[in-house]
């Protein structure tokens, strides 16, 4: 290392630029240096425990063990460092380049802000804060120039340039919160709200406060700037590093290959110059690696990747065998492509039209086939990006993933896996190939990342979008606006002049070229086995989370809060931990901690984790970031080589699996569309019955409800898979926070669930007398009880957040309401076990304070438990929940809680006010509490003042709409979870605890909306017909002197929906509240009267 530029880095930057395992290692070798710092090792265990989610015994020492490290050393290793340690400390890349970035001395402005010629011009999108960017591009840039010193005769000089500004947008998504932050802060009292309201309409908004704080973070205050922020200089110094070595490889490869490139790809011509060369624009890997897409002079086009084509030219192999079976109109085509050991080379697949309808159906029935093949293979992450649609020929473009192995560790006692879970996990739908929406962050923003996409209609595709606007200037801010944008990804075929294709539309010839490749290949399975051979020796990635994950991680560890410290932002990546359950086998836990220590290294560094194993093979390798080659993860096991899941996958090919996998495809297009559409609150198909439908004509006598009620629950237990004594199902998922609904096997939770389940069939018990209810509600949970039964409480159960219908609350509703009955004692003891053991740690896991996702569900639901049978320890966590409560109250229009992040407190009962007041109102009266019940009490008298003046609008529905926004939010709403029944059913229960006149005139107001017939198509519990028979029963029993409508009429509207085995009444699969469970559950609730109030989490 330059000794005189990393001593010009000053202590203090060094210093707290350290992460925790490297301030041990120094500690060890020089402890007399170090002072203890007792106040911050307190607060660095306390965070750290609650980022791992478990006791501070299994939690944060487990790590600490793995770091071979006491805790009673932690203090001094946290603290304070005399410099005269810094002889004992190793050299480091960074600290040279950041010694070389405060060595920077270019040109400045007239007002002393530095100057380049890649910083934006006209027409040029602003990169967000470029000028505090330019000494770390320069030095990039100079890095890449003692690599290269011919660089100016490889590269044009605009060529340079935009590879320059690629990296100056990567640096500057690092460093935008901790810029944000500064320029915030800078920026408090210089304007008021009429500057900021005339400055969206100036042409040239003033730059005085931005300029103030780019001087601030350059020239001669970029030392303080760093001292501020040593971490994020830390990382931007790794990414300078990472791109001027990337960068030159690039070029001494390009050089190095050019008589090849030339020879393979362009008919033996030399391609000329470079004349794009694009890297770093997609995820970076091993060291800043990543892919670039190459254009030379003669107009050539390749992909250059940083890793071994072996998989690719093994995939080319295979895909041949395979194509053999098919017709040939059914064929799929890979692109070109050279290994080169280290990386390679793959011909550029340019997006092309198809020329007419046939060429569509030709499209998809090849996407079939593909995802056929990607099946057979156990291949995943074929999202949007990484298939091209060529014409009629969907063209898989990025192989790597094409075959992966297991990272599940089986051992012989594994005698209690989920059967669904089993199935799910080698299914079509891991492919990725297939439709499916995701939700950004932690808002409800959907995105669809299928490489088959489902187009909306116009008016539902619209989302909102946050976009930084009159970017560098004392007004940029952030602001969200409508994106009615549909762009086309690569993945989805087109016909020049015509809409937008819809995937949907074309899921008969999808399921035709599946179906042909499926049969075809049953019938050569000896030959694609023996073709298997390619795969033992080819290098195949091995994807332990989806690269979201990673990124999202990565951006959290951004923040600003955690760029001061080293310890801090290591101690944040940890998280990754929390897939390292307690129940692990020994051996288990051991690969998984050396993998998650990888990634933490990985993404300290700025990288996306990645891992890498031959096809035959089980060990892990990660890429070493200078060398480029393959190194052994010591400690690392995988479960089973990608070749033994490909041999699985064969053995596993029969006709009925053909159907359940064509079966799961119809899953993933209806769950897409329920999602994107918001029908996880309403539902389109026509075909649904209409208001005009006489009801008189339906039959709804006590024998045909039951004779229904049998049917539709055998319906039910026939849909589900079983080991054992084990049950499972496949369903729709419902995330009941984000709106998203995800084919899969169904959790334990209440809402969606096999929670809901065991309740729904120990009530069908009840109700219909028939025991076989009653063994099929256990057998929905024993996975639960099995699980318990090994790992008692190191059980990962016992570590979910406190909630009202999620899987806590599920796994407490189903195994109490079972322990209800003769030789059912260990469900009940678990229930108990899971009520009392929540822990303080767990309950802060809680953010969203609701009924459904929250602490105010569990109060409402351990209350209702405590009240049938007394629970010892039950009231103390009904107590540290409200505390809960109230800790994190917000005010907004009263007092309340941002269920949300970032939104409007919202109103209702589900996510809203009349939720967590009713819950507070019920805490304070049985804890005796009166702080509890003035602050329920203040919450609903909050929620009353919002209410809209007449009963048909009912109160505001604040879901989606931001907090400071002007916007005027949508009213009227109906339904239990946001509207006037839910609102309705917390003030007639409230009033039993409390006799407020507030509190009585809002039930009379809701009552004029809720006592009617349903006019809606929907039939689902949480907002539907079998919601409102739910509604008007509780309402009828906490308040009999009220006049509420005929319930045979509510039966008449039910009936319909009790045994219908589709969606035609907005069910959406077998879940309790959003599917056919709950229109069971509301059918049962009609032959008795006095059953439970399950909307008031009443089992």
């Amino acid at each position: 290392m330059k000794v005189s530029m990393r001593s010009r880095v000053g202590w203090n930057v060094i210093r707290d630029g350290l992460t925790l395992p490297e301030r041990a290692r120094l500690y060890r070798a020089t402890p007399g240096c170090f002072t203890a710092d007792v106040t911050r090792a307190e607060r660095i265990l306390a965070h750290w425990g609650d980022l791992m989610g478990r006791d501070l015994e299994t939690g944060v020492d487990d790590r600490l063990e793995d770091l071979n490290l006491q805790a009673v050393d932690l203090p001094k290793i946290v603290g304070d460092i005399d410099p005269s340690a810094a002889s004992y400390l190793p050299d480091a890349i960074w600290m040279e380049v950041c010694g070389e970035v405060l060595s920077w001395e270019g040109p400045n402005d007239e007002h002393g802000i530095p100057t380049a010629t890649f910083l934006s011009g006209a027409g040029e999108a602003k990169i967000p804060f470029e000028h505090a960017l330019v000494a770390w591009v320069e030095v990039a840039t100079e890095r890449l120039r003692i690599r290269r010193p011919e660089i100016d005769d490889e590269l044009p000089v605009e060529v340079l340039r935009s590879e320059q500004r690629g990296l100056m947008e990567g640096l500057a998504i690092f460093a935008r919160d901790s810029n944000v932050d500064d320029f915030s802060r800078a920026r408090v009292g210089a304007y008021d709200g009429n500057d900021f309201a005339m400055g969206m309409l100036m042409a040239e908004p003033p730059c005085d406060v931005y300029r103030r704080v780019i001087r601030g973070m350059t020239g001669s205050a970029m030392a303080d700037w760093m001292g501020r922020y040593p971490a994020l200089a830390r990382l931007l110094a790794m990414r300078v590093e990472s791109w001027a070595r990337a960068m030159g490889e690039l070029l001494a490869r390009v050089d190095m290959d050019r008589d090849l490139i030339a020879r393979v790809f362009n008919q033996g011509d030399d391609p000329g110059m470079l004349t794009e060369a694009r890297l770093g624009r997609g995820d970076s890997h091993n060291g800043g690696r990543s892919v670039a897409m190459l254009r030379f002079a003669d107009g050539l086009r390749l992909v250059y990747k940083p890793r071994s084509l072996s998989i690719d030219q093994s995939s080319r192999s295979l895909f041949a065998v395979m194509n053999d079976g098919l017709d040939p109109s059914f064929r799929i085509e890979l692109p070109n492509c050279v290994d080169r050991g280290r990386y390679g080379w793959s011909e550029f697949i340019e997006p092309g039209p198809c020329a007419d309808q046939r060429e569509v159906e030709t499209f998809h029935r090849r996407m079939g086939v593909l995802l056929g093949m990607v099946h057979l293979l156990q291949g995943n992450d074929f999202h949007l990006e990484n298939v091209i649609a060529h014409g009629d020929m969907p063209v898989p473009i990025d192989l790597e993933t094409i075959s992966v192995p297991s990272a599940i560790i089986r051992t012989e006692s594994d005698d209690f896996e989920d059967p669904a879970a089993e199935v799910i996990a080698s299914s079509v739908l891991g492919t990725l190939l297939l439709p499916a929406a995701m939700s950004i962050g932690n808002q409800r923003d959907l995105r669809q990342f299928g490489a088959l996409r489902v187009e909306m209609p116009g008016a539902l595709q619209i989302r909102k979008i946050q976009k930084l606007i009159q970017v560098n200037t004392d007004f940029q801010r952030w602001v969200k606006v409508p994106d009615d944008t549909r762009t086309r990804p690569n993945s989805e075929p087109w016909i020049d002049g015509e809409d937008l294709i819809d995937a949907a539309e074309y899921q008969d010839e999808t399921i035709e070229g599946y179906r042909h490749f499926h049969e075809a290949s049953r019938n050569r399975k000896p030959a694609i086995l023996e073709a298997l051979a390619v795969l033992e020796d080819a290098w195949v990635r091995i994807l332990n989370r989806a690269t979201n994950v990673y990124f999202r991680l990565l951006l959290e560890s951004c923040d600003s809060s955690l760029m001061r410290s080293g310890i801090d932002r290591w101690i944040h990546l940890q998280r990754l931990f929390l897939s390292i359950s307690p129940s692990e086998t020994e051996e288990s836990a051991r690969s998984l901690s050396s993998v998650a220590n990888a990634e933490v290294d990985a993404l300290f560094d700025g990288d996306i984790a990645y891992f890498t194993t031959r096809g035959g093979g089980k060990k892990y390798f990660t890429i070493e970031s200078v060398s480029g080659d393959q190194i052994e993860l010591p400690g690392s096991l995988l479960g089973k080589s990608a070749r033994d899941c490909v041999i699985d996958q064969i053995d596993r090919m029969t006709p009925e699996d053909m159907e359940l996998q064509i079966s799961l495809q119809g899953d993933a297009y209806r769950s897409t569309f329920i999602s994107l559409s918001s029908l996880m609150h309403g539902v389109a198909d026509g075909t649904a019955p209409g208001e005009d439908d006489p009801d008189t004509e339906i039959d709804a006598s006590e024998a045909e409800l039951r004779r229904l009620l049998t049917s539709s629950l055998g319906s039910l237990a026939d849909s589900r898979l079983m080991s054992g004594d084990l049950a499972s199902w496949i369903g729709l998922d419902m995330d009941s926070v984000r709106e998203v609904v995800t084919p899969t096997a169904l959790s334990c939770d209440l809402y969606s669930g096999r929670g809901g389940l065991a309740v729904l069939f120990e009530k069908a018990y009840r109700v219909l007398g028939d025991h076989r209810w009653l063994e099929l509600a256990r057998s929905a949970l024993e996975i639960e009880l099995a699980g318990y039964r090994r790992h008692g409480d190191d059980s990962p159960l016992l570590q979910c957040p406190p909630d009202g219908v999620g899987v806590r609350a599920g796994a407490i509703a189903g195994l109490w309401t079972i322990g209800r009955h003769e030789g059912m004692g260990d469900c009940r003891d678990l229930a108990r076990r899971l009520a009392t053991k929540i822990s303080e740690r767990v309950v802060r896991r809680d953010e969203t304070y609701d009924l459904i996702s929250g602490s105010s569900g569990m109060i409402l639901l351990l209350l209702g438990l405590d009240e049938e049978e007394t629970i010892p320890g039950v009231l103390e966590v009904v107590g540290r929940l409200a505390d809960h409560l109230v800790a994190h109250q917000v005010d907004d229009s009263g007092p309340s809680w941002n269920a949300f992040k970032g939104e409007r407190s919202v109103c209702g009962i589900g996510h809203g006010r009349s939720g967590s007041g009713l819950a507070l109102l019920a805490a304070g009266a049985k804890l005796d509490r009166v702080d509890l019940r003035r602050l329920g009490l203040a919450v609903l008298h909050g929620e009353h003042s919002l209410r809209c003046d007449s009963p048909e609008d009912a109160w505001p529905d604040f879901r989606g709409v931001r907090r400071g926004s002007t916007e005027t939010p949508p009213s009227g709403s109906t339904a239990w979870c946001n509207g006037t029944e839910g609102i309705a059913l917390a003030r007639a229960a409230a009033l039993r605890i409390v006799d407020d006149p507030i509190l009585r005139d809002d039930l009379e107001f809701a009552l004029v909306g809720a006592n009617q017939m349903p006019t809606t198509k929907r039939f689902h519990l949480c907002c539907g017909r079998a919601g409102r028979v739910e509604t008007l029963g509780s309402l009828k029993r906490l308040l009999p002197e009220i006049d509420l409508i005929d319930p045979v009429l509510a039966a008449r509207a039910m009936v319909r929906a009790i045994d219908d085995p589709g969606s035609n009444f907005g069910l959406h699969g077998p879940g309790l509240f959003q599917g056919r469970a709950g229109a069971i559950w509301a059918g049962l609730s009609l032959l008795d009267s006095e059953d439970s109030d399950l909307l008031l989490l009443r089992v």
